[in-house]
C-alpha cells in the first residue's frame, strides 16, 4: 500500500530514531514539557522558597522535605503566570508564542545537560548528550478544536534517546518529575514535565512519532503560517545557539 506524506514523514522519523536504538547505546522515553505562557522575577514567597530548597539541596540532598517544597514552588509560580498569562492570551498561534517556549526549553535542556553529565561542557562529553526530537502540539489537537487560550495550551512532546551509561540518572530525574531542575529561577515559565518510557514492539515508536507530532502533521499550511517553529532537535552546536538568540532578540524587537 502507497503511504500518503504524513506517514512517509513518521516513517523517515522512525527509521532515523531506531537507527541510534538498533545500537543498543540507547533507551528511549516520551517526554512531555507543560509551559507557563509568562514568566517573572520571584517575588518574597518565591524566594523564601528557592532559600529554603537551595538550603536543604546543600545540606540535606535525600531529604523528604524537597518534594513537598518543589511541589509549592511550582504551585506558587504557576498562580503568579496565571494572572500574567491572561494578559498576553492569543486567540491564534504565532512566532512570540512559539519563540517563547523554545526559549525556555532550551534553559531546560541545558540544566537538564549540567544535571545527568558532569563536566558536561568538556567536548568529549558531548557524546551523552541526550538526543531529542521535538514537537509542538495544543490543546484539542487530537480532535482537531484547537483551544489556544487556556493554561498549557501549548505544549511539547519529545522523544529522548538516552545513553545507557546515564539511564538510570534521567530515570530518577524522571521519577522525580523533573523537579531537581524545574526548581531553577530561570524556569519559572516551565510548569510541568512528565516522562515515560517507550515500548519496544514493533509499532510502539511509530505510534509516539504519530502521537508526539499530530499537530505539527495535521497543521493546514494554507490557513496558518509555513514559517512557524512546530518541531526542533537536541543537542544544537554552539553556533546555531547564537543563531537561535539573534531570532529571538530580532523577534522581541519587533
Amino acid at each position: 500500500m502507497k503511504m500518503n506524506h504524513k506517514q512517509t514523514i513518521i516513517s523517515q522519523y522512525n527509521k532515523n530514531i531506531s537507527s541510534y536504538i538498533d545500537t543498543g547505546n540507547y533507551k528511549p522515553y516520551l517526554i512531555t514539557t507543560m509551559f507557563n505562557m509568562a514568566n517573572h522575577l520571584p517575588d518574597c514567597v518565591e524566594g523564601d522558597l528557592l532559600n529554603r530548597i537551595k538550603h536543604i539541596r546543600h545540606s540535606d540532598p535525600s531529604s523528604c522535605v524537597l518534594p513537598a517544597l518543589y511541589t509549592q514552588l511550582s504551585d506558587h509560580r504557576f498562580k503568579i503566570n496565571r494572572s500574567l498569562n491572561h494578559r498576553i492570551y492569543e486567540k491564534d498561534i504565532t512566532v512570540r508564542r512559539l519563540n517563547f517556549v523554545w526559549k525556555q526549553y532550551d534553559i531546560f535542556q541545558t540544566h537538564m545537560v549540567k544535571t545527568l553529565i558532569k563536566n558536561a561542557g568538556r567536548s568529549n562529553k558531548i557524546k551523552l548528550y541526550p538526543k531529542s526530537w521535538d514537537f509542538i502540539d495544543v490543546s484539542g489537537s487530537k480532535r482537531g478544536n484547537h483551544v489556544w487560550d487556556d493554561d498549557f495550551s501549548i505544549h511539547l512532546h519529545s522523544i529522548y534517546l538516552i545513553q545507557n551509561e546515564i539511564a538510570e540518572k534521567f530515570e530518577g530525574l524522571m521519577a522525580g518529575g523533573f523537579n531537581e531542575i524545574l526548581w531553577h529561577p530561570k524556569l519559572s515559565g516551565v510548569r510541568r514535565v512528565h516522562g515515560e518510557t517507550i515500548g519496544s514492539e514493533p509499532d510502539d515508536m511509530a505510534n509516539v512519532i504519530e502521537y508526539a507530532s499530530k499537530f505539527a502533521m495535521g497543521i493546514d499550511p494554507l490557513k496558518q503560517r509555513d514559517d512557524l517553529p512546530l518541531s526542533f532537535q537536541f543537542p544544537i552546536t554552539g553556533e546555531e545557539r547564537l543563531l537561535k538568540r539573534k531570532v529571538a532578540q530580532d523577534i522581541a524587537a519587533a
